[in-house]
């Protein structure tokens, strides 16, 4: 039981209405697929779903690599892309608790663009 952490240092999207994801047996239809990668080959995976059925959420860490999925819905894609495009962005993956599977990012407070 454990937790990893990287810094996303870049990332990929595959998109299409014939991307087919099998977990346990079963096949599930996804929008996309956003493939995060860190510098030590770590690997978090964000499947984009059109329906808001529940998805399993996984993690796995071994000596040879590291690597997690979730899934978001289809109207949270935009954000997701957003996020990586702008921001510096931390994948958290967890093994024991896979639902805690997340990107996150930081700014100082009062940061923002000016015009």
């Amino acid at each position: 039981m454990a937790s990893r952490s990287f810094e996303v240092k870049g990332y990929e999207v595959d998109m299409g209405n014939k991307l087919i994801l099998t977990v346990q047996g079963a096949a599930l239809p996804c929008q996309a697929l956003i493939t995060c990668r860190g510098s030590q080959n770590e690997q978090f995976d964000i499947f984009v779903v059109a329906d808001s059925q529940t998805r399993p959420n996984a993690s796995e860490f071994t000596t040879q690599k590291v690597t997690g999925r979730m899934f978001i819905p289809l109207d949270q894609f935009a954000w997701y892309l957003d996020l990586l495009r702008n921001e510096k962005v931390t994948a958290h993956l967890d093994d024991s608790t896979p639902l805690l599977n997340r990107l996150t990012c930081g700014a100082p407070v009062g940061w923002g663009h000016m015009g």
